[in-house]
């Protein structure tokens, strides 16, 4: 059981890994793109909001900061794109 435990445990630490990386990835590629567009440019400052998602596979309590921060990045990319 102890054995079983410590797999789940490890698969589930490097899947919250690997999705926060890739969360981080996906998000400074769209800043990147839509630095270029002349209505909405986003700055950098939300690559920290990835960042600290990063920090959230370690320290859960940081999600309460990123999640919310990133929602926000989401609604405001969505009203900014739809505008085209």
């Amino acid at each position: 059981m102890d054995v079983a435990w410590f797999v789940l445990q490890t698969l589930s630490f490097w899947t919250g890994v690997l999705v926060a990386v890739i969360v981080l990835l996906c998000l400074l590629a769209d800043l990147r793109t839509l630095s270029v567009d002349q209505t909405w440019s986003p700055s950098l400052f939300w690559g920290l909001a990835g960042v600290v998602h990063l920090g959230g596979v370690v320290f859960t309590e940081l999600l309460f900061v990123s999640v919310p921060a990133l929602t926000y990045y989401l609604s405001r990319r969505r009203v900014h794109v739809r505008r085209r």
